[in-house]
């Protein structure tokens, strides 16, 4: 009998909660978002934009590559992405990456969490790095991998709900293979 009720209150908790609209974060996960205690934004399930420039391509004064991409260790141990971004600032100020952009993983339309990395060349801080007048930096961003299909980079302007970025025509996209 006890078994019985238990089953139903399972099964009724499920029901509850699989109806209510209880879905998770969908704001965009900004670079660098992730604190130093290993905390990071839930994993979101996101429309693919309608319109998209493929690898490279400009927002707003800056020119933006996602370059390329390798499979790697994390630091605590887990199958992690790096991926390889060049930005080139055309504005007449200086501006740091993360304040302006925002760069996302997607695995089987899942966001990806961000990677914490022994190597410090690869470590966040690296967004926060300023791009004068007409230079062009590199930048680095691991994120975990749920298994081995292909993984979708987006880079759009930072601070945008999801909706404006499905919308968003400046939107750099890239998909690489992971072996």
């Amino acid at each position: 009998m006890k078994k019985g009720i238990v089953f139903m209150m399972s099964m009724a908790m499920t029901l509850l909660f699989s109806g209510c609209g209880c879905s998770q974060n969908s704001t965009p996960t900004t670079i660098g978002n992730n604190d130093s205690q290993g905390h990071y934004e839930d994993n979101t399930v996101e429309p693919e934009p309608k319109t998209t420039q493929e690898n490279e391509g400009t927002i707003g004064d800056l020119k933006v590559e996602i370059a390329k991409s390798e499979v790697t260790e994390s630091s605590d141990g887990k199958k992690a992405l790096l991926v390889t971004y060049k930005v080139t600032n055309n504005a007449k100020d200086a501006v740091v990456f993360d304040k302006k952009l925002s760069a996302e993983a997607y695995q089987n339309n899942t966001a990806l969490r961000q990677a914490s990395m022994d190597n410090q060349e690869h470590d966040k801080e690296n967004m926060l790095r300023v791009v004068k007048p007409g230079e062009t930096l590199e930048f680095h961003e691991a994120y975990i991998l749920s298994g081995d299909s292909d993984v979708t980079v987006r880079v759009c302007k930072a601070d945008q709900t999801a909706e404006q970025e499905q919308n968003d025509t400046s939107m750099i996209t890239r998909t690489f293979k992971v072996k």
